[in-house]
C-alpha cells in the first residue's frame, strides 16, 4: 500500500442538492483514527446524526494495528463520507491528509474516541454565519471514569486571538483543534510539526491565532471529550522528553515575543525529575531560568528540592523515581 488509500465516492458530497449547498457553506468534519476500535463508530454515528445536513466526513486511519479499519468500512457506501486508509505517520500527518481532501469552507476536527451533540455544528454555524467568525469556540464535558461529568470552558465571553493564545499557554484554556470551528483558509500557510508528537495542536493553533483573527463563543457544552486515563499512561523516558523539547525549539520559531513558554519549560523539567535518567547536571543546565512551580509538586518532592544542598535532594528523588519505576507498588 502506498502512502494512503482512499475509499468511497469523493464527487457525492459534492453532488448534493443544490438548494442546500447555496444555502449552507459545506463544513469538513476531520477524524483522524488510529487504534480506536471499541468508539469510533460512537464518533462517527455522533457526526452523521448532526441536524446542520451541509457536511463532509472525511475519516483518516492512521494505519491502525486493531479493528478500526474494519469499524470505519461501513461508512464507505454513505455519500457524505470520504475513508481514508493510511501508513501510520502520526497525528499530524492524519490531519494534514484531512486538510488536502476538505472541500468545505470551515473545517471542524473531533477526536475518533469523543462525540458531539447533535446539534453542535448546526449551532457553531449558526454564530459563524452571523458573525462571519474565521474561529468559533465551544464548551465540552469532561467524561472520566464511569458516569463522571465535568462542565469546562472553552474561552471566555470576551476575548480577541492573541488574549485567548495567551490563555492556552498559561493553562486557563485547553489547546485543542477540537471544539474549535475554524475557516478552511486559515490553515493554508500552517506548518504541521514532523519531528514530535506533543503538543501538535498548540503548535497550529499558535499559527492560526497570532494572525489577529476574529473569534466568537458559544457558552454551551456541545463536545464530549472522553478522558481515559490508561490509555494516556506514557512511560516517562528520555524519548518522551526529548520530544518535549522539540516542541519548545520549534514552538520558540514562530512564537509572538511576549507570549510565555515557562509553564511548559517547567512541565519538562519536572519529566526530567521523574524519569530518573537524567543527571543533576543534564537538569540544572536546561532552562537553567525556569524553576518547576510548587503546585506541581506533592509535599515529599517539595521537600527534598527544597533542601539546602538542592544536588544532594535531586539524588535522592531520582532514586525514589527509579523504584516507582522499577516496583509499581512503590508510590511517590
Amino acid at each position: 500500500m502506498g502512502i494512503y488509500q482512499s475509499v468511497g465516492n469523493f464527487t457525492e458530497s459534492e453532488s448534493m442538492s443544490k438548494n442546500i449547498t447555496d444555502i449552507t457553506p459545506l463544513v469538513s468534519i476531520i477524524v483522524p483514527i488510529y487504534n480506536v476500535e471499541q468508539y469510533v463508530n460512537r464518533c462517527v454515528d455522533s457526526i452523521l446524526a448532526q441536524t446542520y445536513s451541509n457536511i463532509e466526513v472525511i475519516l483518516i486511519d492512521d494505519g491502525s494495528a486493531d479493528k478500526s479499519r474494519e469499524r470505519i468500512s461501513v461508512y464507505n457506501n454513505d455519500p457524505r463520507c470520504k475513508v481514508v486508509y493510511k501508513d501510520n505517520g502520526g497525528a499530524s500527518s492524519a490531519r494534514n491528509v484531512g486538510i488536502s481532501l476538505a472541500s468545505g469552507e470551515y473545517i471542524y476536527f473531533i477526536d475518533a474516541d469523543d462525540y458531539i451533540d447533535k446539534c453542535e455544528i448546526e449551532r457553531m454555524m449558526d454564530i459563524a454565519l452571523k458573525f462571519n467568525a474565521d474561529m468559533v469556540v465551544c464548551d465540552y464535558i469532561l467524561e472520566y471514569k464511569k458516569n463522571k461529568f465535568v462542565y469546562q470552558k472553552g474561552m471566555k465571553d470576551a476575548c480577541d486571538a492573541f488574549d485567548f493564545l495567551k490563555q492556552i499557554y498559561n493553562g486557563i484554556f485547553i489547546g485543542t483543534l477540537w471544539n474549535k470551528l475554524i475557516k478552511t483558509s486559515l490553515y493554508n500557510n500552517v506548518i504541521f510539526l514532523k519531528q514530535c508528537n506533543y503538543c501538535e495542536d498548540v503548535y497550529i493553533l499558535t499559527q492560526i491565532l497570532s494572525n489577529n483573527i476574529s473569534i466568537n463563543y458559544i457558552n454551551e457544552a456541545l463536545y464530549h471529550y472522553c478522558y481515559d486515563a490508561s490509555s494516556l499512561t506514557r512511560e516517562i523516558n528520555r524519548n518522551y522528553i526529548i520530544n518535549r523539547i522539540i516542541f519548545i525549539q520549534e514552538i520558540e520559531k514562530i512564537l509572538p515575543l511576549d507570549l510565555d513558554l515557562s509553564r511548559f519549560k517547567a512541565g519538562i523539567k519536572l519529566s526530567i525529575l521523574k524519569s530518573g535518567e537524567y543527571t543533576y547536571k543534564e537538569y540544572i543546565n536546561l532552562y537553567p531560568n525556569t524553576n518547576i512551580p510548587k503546585e506541581l509538586l506533592n509535599k515529599r518532592n517539595l521537600l527534598f528540592l527544597s533542601t539546602a544542598n538542592f544536588f544532594i535532594g535531586y539524588q535522592f528523588l531520582k532514586i525514589l523515581f527509579n523504584l516507582k519505576k522499577r516496583f509499581k507498588s512503590f508510590h511517590l
